[in-house]
């Protein structure tokens, strides 16, 4: 065999195992993650962004999302006045992209993949955040408008407790308790009081605003009524004024030159000059 054709052979062998073997040195990394690569010893070794990468025959790659996530759980957590609650939680996190926070969770965590650290160290700080925050309320405030504000409190704790390690949260949203019967029983008994009463305090509104109604009604009737009284008392009064001594005389004339001159005579009678 000559030496061109060993060549030809050699490097065909050489296309054959790197066939063969490539699968076993490339990662694929998917969209919305990034790769840590690590050495056996547990080392990280470079970060890889998504696509198909090189990374050695014998390293490992643990893959960390940068594209937020949802996660939906269960929390068991106790009230101020002593009920013991399941609720659900939903929850957004992201690790932060950049190769100091990706490292540095890492060499704190180790070669996890996503989901333990959702149901392991996401989790821990997730239920100590919502403990401390339900134990506030009361089981009637979780189950009414107070959850919005809990829900506000306990993202904003969690997110502060995973910050240094390299995670970013967002959006906790806690969801309606489950209540064994016993407490189920006193909720719907409060929340049946809590109707009766607001359905009382509008029907006394709505009385109110008809008895201001009827009040302003009748104020304008009595309004009314005086400027009437007022109108007549005026004109009665313009008319007094108007009636002056030369008025009463004309008037006076006015009647002779009508029905004759008036004179009485005692008891002899009336005559009446034309």
């Amino acid at each position: 065999m000559t030496a061109g054709k060993i060549g030809a052979v050699v490097v065909g062998a050489g296309l054959v195992f790197g066939l063969i073997t490539a699968p076993f040195f490339m990662e694929k990394v998917p969209e919305g993650h990034v790769g840590v690569v690590y050495t056996p010893s547990g080392g990280a070794s470079k970060i890889i962004t998504p696509g198909f990468k090189f990374v050695g025959l014998f390293n490992g790659v643990t893959e960390l999302p940068i594209r937020t996530q949802t996660i939906k759980t269960t929390l068991s957590v106790s009230t101020n006045d002593g009920k013991k609650i399941k609720m659900s939680a939903t929850y957004n996190y992201k690790v932060v992209n950049d190769k100091k926070s990706v490292l540095h969770l890492f060499k704190e965590q180790g070669a996890q993949t996503p989901e333990e650290l959702e149901k392991g160290y996401l989790y821990s700080k997730l239920y100590k955040a919502a403990r401390e925050t339900i134990s506030q309320y009361s089981l009637m405030d979780i189950y009414g408008e107070k959850t919005t504000e809990a829900s506000a409190k306990v993202t904003k704790d969690f997110a502060a407790m995973v910050e240094d390690m390299g995670f970013e949260v967002s959006d906790v949203t806690l969801g309606a308790p489950d209540a064994d019967p016993t407490t189920q029983a006193a909720i719907d008994s409060r929340i049946q009081a809590s109707q009766e009463t607001e359905k009382k305090k509008i029907e006394l509104e709505n009385e109110k605003i008809e008895a201001e109604k009827k009040k302003t009604v009748a104020q304008g009737d009595a309004d009314a009524q005086l400027i009437r009284a007022k109108g007549e008392a005026d004109a009665n009064r313009e008319i007094q004024n108007s009636i002056t001594e030369q008025v009463l005389r004309n008037k006076e004339m006015e009647a002779r030159l009508k029905f004759g001159w008036v004179e009485v005579n005692g008891a002899s009678g009336v005559n009446i000059n034309k």
